[in-house]
C-alpha cells in the first residue's frame, strides 16, 4: 500500500475585488478573486523509485471564485473565498516522452486572516489561515506516443487507486490593496498553500 501527501506548493493570485471594505465606515465586500496556480504534488513512498527515467514535474492551472472579506478593525480583517481550482502532476518518461497527468479539480474554501498596514489608497497586507478542499474529479491521464490514451477516473477505481473526497491544508502570503474607486479595490498577493492531507491510498 502506499500513501500520498500532496501539497500545493506555489500559488499565485491576483484578486479584483469590488469592495464596501476600509475604505468606508462599511467593513464588508464581495468580489471575484482569479488567478493562476503552480501546483505539486508529494509522495510517500515515491510512485517511481529508482527509476531515473522519470522526472516528475507540476501543473500550471488556473483558479476563480467568489470572494467575501469582512474587516474586524482598521488594520485587521478575515477573507473567505470559494475557490474552483485545479491541482495535480505530470510524471514524463525521457526515453519515449510518454507522460502520465494526475488531475484534479477541487472547491477550495480558505478562511484567511488578515494583518494590514499603511492608511490611504495602498494598503499591504499578510494572511494566514486553514484551507478545506472538496474534491470535484480525479483522473490519471497516461499518454503514450502512437497509443491511444488512457483516462483512469480516480475517484471510482475498484482495487486500485483510491482518493480522500477532502483536502486540508494551511496558507499564508502577502499582498496589496489598492484602492481605485471609493468602493471598487483591486487586490493583488502571493500565497504558499501546504498540504496536510493524505489523498492517495493506493493498493498494490
Amino acid at each position: 500500500m502506499k500513501r500520498g501527501l500532496t501539497a500545493l506548493v506555489f500559488c499565485l493570485a491576483v484578486v479584483l475585488l469590488f469592495s464596501n471594505t476600509a475604505f468606508s465606515q462599511i467593513h464588508f465586500g464581495v468580489g471575484l478573486r482569479t488567478g493562476i496556480n503552480f501546483a505539486s504534488m508529494s509522495f510517500d513512498p515515491d510512485l517511481f523509485p529508482n527509476n531515473p527515467q522519470i522526472s516528475q514535474g507540476g501543473r500550471t492551472l488556473f483558479m476563480v471564485g467568489p470572494a467575501a472579506e469582512i474587516d474586524f478593525a482598521p488594520m485587521l480583517g478575515a477573507e473567505m473565498d470559494f475557490l474552483f481550482i485545479g491541482k495535480g502532476a505530470k510524471f514524463t518518461r525521457s526515453t519515449d516522452q510518454a507522460s502520465q497527468t494526475i488531475e484534479l479539480s477541487e472547491l477550495e474554501i480558505p478562511i484567511l486572516f488578515k494583518a494590514k498596514f499603511l492608511t490611504g489608497r495602498l494598503h499591504p497586507y499578510g494572511f494566514a489561515g486553514p484551507s478545506l478542499g472538496f474534491l470535484l474529479s480525479a483522473h490519471a491521464v497516461t499518454d503514450v506516443p502512437g497509443q491511444t490514451e488512457q483516462d483512469i477516473d480516480l475517484k471510482n477505481n475498484p482495487g486500485g487507486t483510491q482518493v480522500s473526497g477532502m483536502d486540508f491544508s494551511l496558507q499564508f502570503g502577502g499582498g496589496a490593496e489598492f484602492l481605485v474607486a471609493p468602493r471598487i479595490g483591486v487586490f493583488m498577493d502571493v500565497r504558499y498553500v501546504l498540504g496536510l492531507s493524505n489523498i492517495f491510498d493506493t493498493s498494490q
